[in-house]
């Protein structure tokens, strides 16, 4: 294993305490202040359940690759 720099071992952790952030934008955790776009909300409403709670068949894709 590949030793991090002695730099990031330094590194104070961020305090993360989401009780006391009620009502505010949370940037630091990567969300987006204005929600997805409503393209995507639309798409999503125009999938079929099926289609995203089964597996994928992977009998012809593993047939190819032998």
């Amino acid at each position: 294993m590949i030793p991090p720099r002695k730099s990031v071992g330094e590194v104070t952790p961020y305090p993360l305490n989401p009780g006391t952030r009620r009502d505010k934008i949370r940037l630091d955790l990567n969300e987006s202040a204005w929600g997805c776009s409503p393209k995507v909300l639309e798409a999503l409403r125009r999938i079929e359940r099926m289609e995203v709670s089964t597996y994928p068949v992977y009998h012809d894709f593993l047939s190819q690759i032998a």
